[in-house]
């Protein structure tokens, strides 16, 4: 626009220009803006380095030092009083005061108006910059979350999907114009479709909702277990939400795990339980706990030990038996070896979960038993057979013990044997002690 400051700028070519400048200023950047208020509008020259006698060492650092636009009062940063300024609305009540902003805007009514304009259009710039600022930030927060989220509107009253993140739909497999202006409950399974038709949306539209699980259908038919929060948008959309899913697939594995342990826990207790009682009323220490994780060791560890007491054997538990040939090498006793048989995959996979673990402990603990019963047996049969030589009277026919008692020969032999003694008469003693029925005894 030309200046003539011999003339009075008319209401109606200020009005044209303004409405302009209004127009391209919206679409255009800061610096683009600047350079076409430079072009366009009045032309100032505000040397305000000049005006206010600034050191040129202060000057030549000021955003403001020979700018084009010579509106200092726009500009951020400037170096006015040597001390770095803030953005225009935090200087503006100082600008208004300075010399070259009265010098400069008050000089006619016409100037005045336009610069006026120019500022509140300036103030109304700054806050789009600003809210287009807050816009990208939330983009970026919204898109790169590690959450999936759905923005909604009703059309109907039905939800729809307004916009999603990159996580929503990673997670559910599909591309963005499949998700874009559908209807949420198309992602929902039979079971979330029916909370969200029996007001799961109104109360999210209502208070927002906190924490409630939702299935969602993916893109090949699996479904994902999530955790919704939904709260309104306070938008002008009408009945907007935002939808927050947060994938716990991991913690549903992990609590079916957990029942299922817990589940074959309490089998396993019931049934080491019984065989405990078992072992009680029988003596019986052959009785195990039934595992069917037991495996072949010689397949496992691609074995070819064919003297080892294990191989072409059906699965046993191979860390019981001694002598086997792990590693190529003969082991020794179950006491032996159990150290490092129990890092053996062939151990860890009979053992692969609690409840089997509880039950191999319990029969590790019953074949130890078993074998100090073999042990005690072993000893007692021992005991209970005579062996070596027996220190006999030659005349009475009595018996020394390993104590120095001398016992009679059937008390002798009833301690140190199973045997029981019947006593009866033979014939000579039947014909010297009773010779007058030693022929009836005989016979």
């Amino acid at each position: 626009m030309a200046h003539n400051t011999n003339s009075t700028v008319t209401h109606e070519a200020i009005t044209a220009r303004l409405r302009k400048f209004i127009e391209l200023s919206l679409h255009e950047d800061e610096k683009n803006w600047k350079d076409w208020i430079s072009r366009t509008v009045q032309p100032i020259k505000a040397e305000c380095w000049e005006m206010l006698e600034c050191e040129a060492a202060v000057a030549q650092n000021c955003p403001a030092y020979m700018s084009d636009c010579g509106r200092c009062w726009l500009t951020a940063g400037t170096m006015c009083g040597g001390t770095v300024q803030g953005g225009f609305a935090k200087k503006y009540s100082t600008c208004v005061e300075c010399d070259v902003f009265q010098k400069t805007v008050f000089r006619d009514s016409a100037t005045e108006l336009q610069e006026h304009i120019l500022i509140l259009i300036h103030c109304l710039r700054s806050k789009q910059q600003q809210l287009q600022e807050t816009k990208n930030q939330y983009r970026m927060l919204f898109d790169d979350a590690p959450i999936m989220y759905v923005t909604t509107y009703l059309d109907n009253e039905t939800p729809i999907i307004e916009d999603c993140n990159d996580e929503f739909l990673h997670a559910l497999g599909y591309q963005r114009d499949e998700v874009l202006e559908q209807p949420l409950s198309r992602f929902y399974s039979e079971e979330s479709k029916r909370a969200l038709q029996d007001g799961g949306y109104k109360k999210a539209l209502a208070a927002g909702i906190n924490e409630v699980e939702r299935l969602l259908i993916k893109n090949d038919g699996s479904l994902l277990h999530t955790l919704l929060k939904a709260t309104p948008r306070g938008d002008s959309r009408p009945g907007g939400s935002l939808v927050m899913f947060v994938d716990i697939s991991e913690r549903k594995r992990t609590e079916k795990e957990i029942k299922e342990n817990r589940e074959q826990l309490q089998d396993a207790f019931d049934q080491i339980s019984w065989l405990i009682q078992e072992v009680i009323v029988t003596h019986n220490v052959e009785l195990r706990y039934k595992n069917l994780q037991l495996i072949k060791c010689y397949e496992e560890k691609d074995c070819d030990q064919g003297d080892c007491l294990c191989y072409g054997k059906e699965p046993m538990r191979c860390w019981q038996i001694a002598g086997t040939f792990c590693g190529g090498e003969e082991q020794g006793t179950y006491a032996q070896k159990y150290k490092n048989c129990k890092m053996c995959e062939v151990f860890k996979h009979a053992a692969y979960d609690p409840a089997n673990m509880l039950g191999e402990h319990f029969n590790n603990m019953m074949h130890i038993l078993k074998l100090k019963h073999d042990d005690l047996q072993k000893a007692l049969d021992e005991i209970k057979t005579l062996r070596g030589i027996v220190p006999i009277c030659s005349y009475c026919k009595q018996i020394r013990d390993d104590k120095g008692f001398w016992n009679k020969v059937e008390a002798y032999i009833q301690d140190h044997t199973e045997a029981k003694f019947s006593h009866g008469v033979c014939p000579d003693c039947a014909k010297r002690y009773y010779p007058e029925f030693a022929e009836r005894i005989v016979k």
